[in-house]
Formats: structure tokens, C-alpha cells, sequence
């Protein structure tokens, strides 16, 4: 109150207040200046990320056009976005079946729907409906994923879904039940409900799914096969079968095989099965059966080296010489005697006839080590084995019968390539001019066995050396051979260019590039992918192995070398064939059953070729010779010196001991190798 009695303020506080007022309004109009500064800077940092939220938030909105925006949102940054999958996958766990299934399709559609994306739980929630489905299609595929689960091979709910489609009536249902079985008995604790189901399966109305759950159930060490199957009343690949399981889980009770191989009602086609089984169970009757079965055909009584009448069928002859146990380091050795007679009296004989040339090239690449001990041929005083030998066929099963580095000898005079590469692979010391005729060879295969030899048999500076002169050369074929022995070999050749030197590989490649040699290109880079020096190829190797422009063989070599399991994968994956119902099995069963493609698209004479299979690689390029480098130790083998279908057997046994052993599995093609796609 003033002097007066009022109460108003006095005039000296006034403009305090009123200064007071326009403070706070600068406050204000400052604060909104920055906001106004800050927020297109903040927009410009953060809106990606709350949209990205946003996004995230849609992926299950119940409305249609929001949830749209957001599938179309992550398949367009899930690649380059891990969190936006992993936010997609969380979500699987709380959605509701409708929900479940869009975002399982999303998934599938931006190629994330497997088991290194989609936890256990959720596989389990698509799989099993699945399994009870009136689809074929859906269980097939029930059938085929369950072997994605392997922490879940104990579980009784599983093995009863197994159960089920074990029964199925779709026969490709079965097929994939099956293998899933044999895989998921070797992954469980507790592997006997999966060994009954396999056991279960050699009995299917289907005789190629009986005869391969026969294969499955030996390999999976069962040792009541050979005993619990009959070969009697059973179609001709189910009693092979039978029989092969015999002479592996029952060696010691050779009376199944015998009783096959003496059976009158038996056709020749099971008897010589059963001679070939007869061999493999190495028991003392069985061997004593063979050599009868030898003598017999070549009309000579060994024990007594007496002639008697020929006779038999050539195919059980055949079979008995190729497959029985002998003693090759014991003089009285029934077998050894046996072959040796066979051997000289077919060749008297003449070789021009099958039935002759085919039970002589058995003996002689049985013996082929003894001969070349003995020095027979050095020694040959009549000239009989030298001119039997002579003979090309008999020549190369000679040189394949010796073992590795164990003989001095060279390759012959004017050999082929397939026996120049065999008596290399024998010598002891290894030269690189008996390696010639297979690196400068116009067939694939055995430029890849040449290259093999040198990079593991010769000294690094010699290896070296070699490859420089390939890579120099002007011929395609040696240049090849040059960049896949530097690869193997982790060389570094140089090539001298105008007085100046150029890394050879990168110089091929750009000469190459030049010229529009694209197949070329392709195994040069492979080689420097093969060294580290490449990094992985956009293009994908499923893409680049379809392509009959390139040599396949040598990508699968390349492959081989940095990564074999991957390899073993794509050359020997059991699922060969996608579809449903008998076709299906016709598909998957069916040989040839992989298409290489021509054995070397660089020789044109060969490009209208019909396709390779892997059978034809394996055994008639030798392509075995060099994927036996690159199997564990105890896998099986093919024998090269058999009958075909004993071959396609052999080789199904090894793609079903590899599948059991965790080498099998789909082979994903868009995985990063492969070079660039051709122009």
C-alpha cells in the first residue's frame, strides 16, 4: 500500500514485470527456433528407423493393406537387414495359425524359411500338421524336412508321425520317409523306433524302396539284415539286395549265397549276384565255390592243372574271377592258381571272343601285382604274356591292378591317355612327361587326374615349372591343365610377356577377357579361387554347373579341393527327383541319374555327345581315381574292373553311406561360387 492507500504496483516495479514478460517470450520463440532448426536434422537421422519400427509393428496387423506394405517393406531390406528377419521369425511364436502361415510364406518367399532362420519350435508347428495332411504334396514335403530336426530325433511324437508316412500311399511319401529314418537313426539316443521303420520299409510293394532300405538298413550296422530277408519270391533288385547285405552283416554264414548261386531256378543274372556277394563274404567255402565256378569255365582242374571240359556262363565266371578271395602272396593259394591257369589258357585260346577277354582281364588285374614282381614279362620265354598284355584292354587292367608308387616301369609306348595316367599313378617316382598324354588330353576327366597326380606326387619346384610351360602353351587343353594344377597346388606361375613378367593366372584371365573366352576364364578364375585370391563369385555354382560350356568335372574337382563336403553333397544327394506319386520314384530311382552334361565342352567333336552320368564319369572317364582322394577312409568304393550294375550298386551304397554320415542334404545352388555369368 503507498502513501496514498492504493494498491497498485508502484511505477518502479513495472517494468521489472514487463521485462520479466519478454524474457519468457525469447525463451519461447528460441526454443521453437531450435525446434524448428533440430527437426528436419532429426527426421533426416530417425524417420528410416520409426518407419522401420512401424514396419515391424505390421508385419501381423489385422489390416490388409498396412500388413502389404510391411511384406513388401522387409522383402525389400530383409537381405541387407538381419533384425528385420529376426523381429519376423519372433513374431511366428505368438501369431495365430492364419498369421503363422503369412508370415511362414513371407519367409519362404525372401528365402529364409530354413532351420538356420526358423527355430525348432516353429519348424515343429509347420511340419507336423503337415504330416496328417490329405495333400501328398504336404506330406512329401513333412516327409522330406523332418530330417531338419535332429535335436528332435528322441521324441515319440515325432516317431509316430514317422510311423504314418512310412505307410503312406504315395510311393515318393515313403521314399522320403525312409531316408529321413536311416538319417535320423544315426542322430537319436534312442535309434531303434527309426531302425524298425527302415525294417518296416524293406517289405514296400515298391521293389526299388525295398531294395534301398535294404542298402540303408545294412549301413545303419544292423546285424540281423542278412539274416532276417529272404532273396527267394522277392523281384530281382530286392533279392540282390538281400544278398549284399548277407555277405556284409553275415559274412560268417555264407549259406544264403551259395544256395543262390547253385539255385537251377535262379536266372544268371542273380547267380552271378550272388557269386559277386559269394566274394565279398571272403569265407573260405564260398572262395573254394569260385574257384570251381573258374576252373570250370576255363576248362582246367587247378588243383590237379589238368584240362577238363569248358563251361558256365560267362557273367558268374566273370564275377567269380573279379570277386574271390585270394592269397596274392601265398604260392598254394587256390584262387591264385586258379586265375593264373584261366588267365594263359583264354589267352591261347584267343581274345577276339567276350567270353575269353572278359574273365582274362579279372585274372590279370588280380595278378597284376605278382606279375610285375616276378618280372613275368621280362622272363617270358614264349612271349605269351607279352603279347597278352599287349592287348589295350588287357594292358590297362594291368596297370590298374598295380598298386600306388610301387613299380619303375613307365607308361608304354604310344599308350592312350587313361593308361599313361594308370601306369603314372604306379610309378615310384613320378615324372611329369609320363603326365603329358592326360594334361594335353581333349577329355575333362583325365586332364583333372593329371593335374591331381602332379600337384600330389611331384616336388613344388618341378610342379612349378610344369605349370608355367602349360600355362604358356597355346593349346586350350594344356593351359587348362596348368591353371587347375597351380590352384591345387597353391603354385604361382609366372609368364614372361614382352621382357616382362605377369602373374600367369591373372594374365590368362585377362586374355581371356579379351578374347571372349568365357569358358576359359571360368577355371582360371576357379584356380585363384581355389588359392584364396578370389573372392566368392556373385554367380551361383548350381547355375554355373548347368552351363555345358564348361568343363564340370574339373568344377567339381575345384569344389573337391576347398570344399569337400559341399562337393560329396551335390554329386551324391539321394533326393534326385522332386514330384509325387510312381513317377516320382521313377525319377529318383531311375539310372542314368546325373546328367553331367558332355565330358568336355571345349573339344567340339564331343559336344553332340549324349549326356555323362556320374555312373559313366566314375568308371568309364576314371573320374573314381580322383574322387578317391577325397573320401573319408572308410567310405565304400566303385569297382572299376566289375559288371555295370554291380558299378550303379556300389555307387548307390556309397550315396547312402554318405547320406547317413551327414554328407548328404540339399545342395543350395545360390550359395556364393561360381564365377561371372557368361556374356
Amino acid at each position: 500500500m503507498n502513501a496514498e492507500g492504493s494498491t497498485s504496483p508502484s511505477p518502479r516495479r513495472r517494468p521489472q514485470r514487463h521485462l520479466r514478460r519478454r524474457r519468457r517470450l525469447l525463451r519461447v520463440i528460441f526454443l521453437l527456433l531450435g525446434i524448428s532448426a533440430i527437426l528436419p536434422i532429426a527426421t533426416y537421422f530417425f524417420a528410416a528407423d520409426v518407419y522401420r519400427w512401424y514396419m515391424i509393428q505390421s508385419l501381423d496387423s489385422a489390416d490388409e493393406d498396412r500388413r502389404n506394405t510391411a511384406f513388401t517393406y522387409f522383402l525389400r531390406h530383409a537381405h541387407n537387414d538381419p533384425g528385420l528377419v529376426d523381429a519376423a521369425v519372433r513374431n511366428l511364436t505368438q501369431a495365430d495359425r492364419a498369421q503363422f502361415d503369412r508370415l511362414r510364406e513371407l519367409l519362404e518367399q525372401a528365402g529364409f524359411w530354413n532351420r538356420r532362420h526358423v527355430p525348432r519350435a516353429a519348424w515343429r508347428r509347420w511340419l507336423d500338421p503337415l504330416a496328417e495332411s490329405g495333400d501328398p504334396q504336404e506330406r512329401l514335403f513333412a516327409a522330406i524336412r523332418f530330417a531338419d530336426l535332429p535335436e528332435d530325433a528322441d521324441d515319440p511324437a515325432l516317431h509316430e508321425l514317422g510311423a504314418l508316412l512310412i505307410e503312406d500311399p504315395e510311393q515318393a511319401v515313403r521314399f522320403e520317409m525312409l531316408l529321413t529314418a536311416a538319417r535320423m537313426s544315426r542322430q537319436a539316443q534312442q535309434p531303434l523306433p527309426w531302425v524298425v521303420l527302415v525294417g518296416q520299409a524293406t517289405a514296400d510293394d515298391e521293389p526299388y524302396i525295398a531294395r534301398d532300405a535294404i542298402i540303408l538298413f545294412a549301413l545303419i550296422d544292423s546285424p540281423d539284415t542278412g539274416r532276417a530277408l529272404s532273396w527267394r519270391a522277392v523281384a530281382f533288385p530286392v533279392a540282390k539286395a538281400t544278398l549284399w547285405a548277407a555277405a556284409t552283416t553275415a559274412p560268417d554264414q555264407p549259406r544264403p549265397l551259395l544256395d543262390a548261386l547253385f539255385d537251377p531256378e535262379s536266372p544268371p543274372a542273380l547267380r552271378a549276384a550272388a557269386a559277386w556277394c559269394a566274394g565279398l563274404s571272403g569265407h573260405r567255402d564260398a572262395r573254394d565255390v569260385l574257384v570251381g565256378i573258374i576252373d570250370d569255365y576255363a576248362g582246367f582242374d587247378s588243383q590237379n592243372e589238368t584240362p577238363s571240359a569248358p563251361g558256365g556262363d560267362l557273367h558268374i565266371a566273370w564275377a567269380a574271377a573279379r570277386f574271390v578271395p585270394m592269397d596274392l602272396d601265398d604260392p598254394d593259394d587256390p584262387a591264385r592258381r586258379a586265375l593264373w591257369a584261366m588267365a594263359r589258357r583264354l589267352h591261347r585260346q584267343g581274345l577276339e571272343q567276350p567270353l575269353n577277354l572278359w574273365p582274362t582281364l579279372a585274372a590279370v588285374h588280380r595278378l597284376a601285382p605278382l606279375l610285375h614282381e616276378k618280372a613275368v614279362v621280362e622272363n617270358d620265354d614264349d612271349g605269351q604274356w607279352a603279347a597278352l598284355l599287349r592287348q589295350p584292354l588287357v594292358q590297362l587292367a594291368f596297370l590298374e591292378g598295380l598298386a600306388p608308387a610301387s613299380t619303375d616301369r613307365p607308361p608304354p609306348a604310344g599308350a592312350q591317355a587313361y593308361s599313361a595316367l594308370a601306369a603314372a599313378a604306379a610309378m615310384r617316382q613320378l615324372d611329369a612327361e609320363a603326365l603329358r598324354p592326360g594334361l594335353r588330353s581333349s577329355v575333362a576327366p583325365y586332364r583333372d587326374l593329371a593335374s591331381l597326380l602332379a600337384a600330389r606326387r611331384l616336388e613344388p619346384d618341378e610342379a612349378l615349372q610344369l605349370s608355367q610351360e602349360l600355362l604358356a602353351s597355346l593349346n586350350d587343353h594344356n593351359k587348362l591343365s596348368g591353371a587347375v594344377l597351380a590352384g591345387l597346388a597353391d603354385l604361382r606361375p609366372v609368364l614372361r610377356v614382352e621382357d616382362r613378367e605377369h602373374d600367369a593366372l591373372q594374365w590368362r584371365i585377362e586374355t581371356a577377357r579379351a578374347r571372349h573366352q568365357w569358358p576359359l576364364r571360368q577355371i582360371y578364375e576357379m584356380a585363384l579361387w581355389m588359392q584364396g585370391r578370389q573372392p566368392q563369385w556373385p554367380e551361383g555354382l548350381g547355375r554355373l554347373l548347368d552351363n555345358e560350356q564348361v568343363p564340370r568335372s574339373t568344377l567339381y574337382l575345384g569344389l573337391l579341393e576347398a570344399d569337400p563336403q559341399r562337393a560329396l553333397r551335390y554329386l551324391f544327394e539321394p533326393r534326385r527327383g522332386r514330384g509325387s506319386g510312381a513317377a516320382y520314384v521313377d525319377q529318383v530311382m531311375s539310372t542314368p541319374v546325373f546328367p553331367l552334361g558332355t565330358v568336355d565342352a571345349l573339344a567340339p567333336t564331343q559336344r553332340r555327345q549324349e549326356p555323362v552320368t556320374l555312373l559313366d564319369l566314375l568308371v568309364r572317364y576314371r573320374w573314381m581315381r580322383v574322387l578317391e582322394h577325397y573320401l573319408p577312409d572308410e567310405a565304400p568304393r566303385l569297382t572299376l574292373w566289375a559288371d555295370r550294375w554291380v558299378q550303379q550298386f556300389e555307387l548307390d551304397v556309397l550315396r547312402y553311406w554318405l547320406w547317413l554320415e551327414g554328407f548328404g542334404g540339399q545342395a543350395d545352388a545360390g550359395e556364393g561360387w561360381g564365377p561371372t555369368a557368361p556374356p
